[in-house]
C-alpha cells in the first residue's frame, strides 16, 4: 500500500516508518495523520513485522502540527472535533499496537512531534534532538496526550517545569532526566535503533505483546481520559486574548506580551 507522506520498509521482521515531508521539518498535516494511523493499522495486522522504527526524513523527526492545516478555531465544536480527528488519532494507535515500537528522534520533535515521541514505547535520541513542548508560547495545552505521558516518564515536578516555561531539550538533557531511554552520535541514531528493534524482533513477541497490554490496561484509560479534558481546555484557550495576542506575534515577527486574559 503506498502512502503519500511516510516511507514505510519491511527487513527482518522490522518495520519502519519514515516521516517523509523534510521540507516542512515533517510537520504533520491531515494527510501524514492518515498515512500514520493507516500503516500503524497495516503493522497490526501483519505477522511478519515484529518490532516497529519511527523517525523522520531531513534533520527533523516532527516539528508539530502545520499551521495551516489548523483551520478556524473561533467555533469550539470545530476546535474539540479538530482535536480529535487530528492529534488523538495516532497518539491512540501509537499505544493501542500490541508490539513495541521504538522512536529514532533525529532532530526536532516539537508540540505533536514530541507527543509522538512519548507515545512510542523507547526513545533513543540523536545529539541532534530536540524535544519541545512549545504550547504555552502560545497561550494554549498540549492537546496530544502529553499532559499524561510526560509526568509518567520523568516526574511531576520536571514536567510541570518544562510544560510552564516551554523550554527545549536537547538530547543529552533527555536523557538525563529519563525522556529518552538513551543519546547516541546523530551517525549511530539509525544503526542503534535498528540494532534494538531487531532484538525486540527476535524475542519473545506473544510475551511483549501482553507486557505492553497489561501495561497499557492503565495507560490507555488515563490517557483517554486526560485527551478528552484537554480537548475542552484546548478549546476554551483557543478564545483567549494571549493566545490571539501570540499568533499576531508570530504573524509580526515579535515576542508576544500576554496579559493573563
Amino acid at each position: 500500500m503506498g502512502y503519500e507522506t511516510i516511507i514505510y520498509e519491511k527487513k527482518n521482521g522490522v518495520g519502519k516508518i519514515t516521516l517523509n515531508r523534510p521540507e516542512k521539518l515533517n510537520a504533520m498535516n491531515f494527510q501524514m495523520v492518515d498515512d500514520l494511523v493507516g500503516v500503524l493499522d497495516d503493522i497490526s495486522n501483519d505477522d511478519e513485522v515484529r518490532a516497529v522504527i519511527i523517525t523522520g526524513a531531513g534533520r527533523a523527526f516532527c516539528s508539530g502540527a502545520e499551521l495551516a492545516e489548523l483551520g478556524a478555531r473561533e467555533d469550539p465544536f470545530e476546535s474539540l472535533s479538530f482535536m480529535r480527528s487530528f492529534a488523538h488519532r495516532p497518539i491512540l494507535a501509537l499505544r493501542s499496537l500490541e508490539k513495541p515500537v521504538v522512536a529514532a528522534v533525529n532532530g526536532y520533535a516539537l508540540g505533536i512531534g514530541c507527543g509522538i515521541a512519548l507515545a512510542c514505547d523507547i526513545r533513543i535520541a540523536s545529539e541532534d534532538a530536540v524535544f519541545g513542548e512549545r504550547f504555552v508560547r502560545i497561550g494554549i495545552l498540549p492537546g496530544d496526550g502529553d499532559m499524561y505521558l510526560l509526568p509518567l516518564l520523568i516526574g511531576l515536578g520536571r514536567a510541570s517545569e518544562l510544560l510552564f516555561t516551554g523550554d527545549d531539550l536537547s538530547g543529552k538533557e533527555a536523557e538525563r532526566i529519563g525522556l529518552a531511554n538513551r543519546c547516541v552520535p546523530t551517525d549511530k541514531l539509525i544503526e542503534e535503533a535498528e540494532a534494538l528493534a531487531q532484538r525486540l524482533a527476535q524475542g519473545a513477541t506473544r510475551a511483549i505483546a501482553a507486557i505492553k497490554s497489561a501495561l497499557n490496561r492503565r495507560i490507555i484509560p488515563e490517557l483517554k481520559q486526560e485527551l478528552d479534558y484537554t480537548n475542552l481546555q484546548q478549546s476554551l484557550l483557543y478564545q483567549t486574548e494571549d493566545h490571539n495576542e501570540a499568533l499576531k506575534a508570530i504573524k509580526e515577527k515579535r515576542k508576544p506580551v500576554f496579559k493573563g486574559r
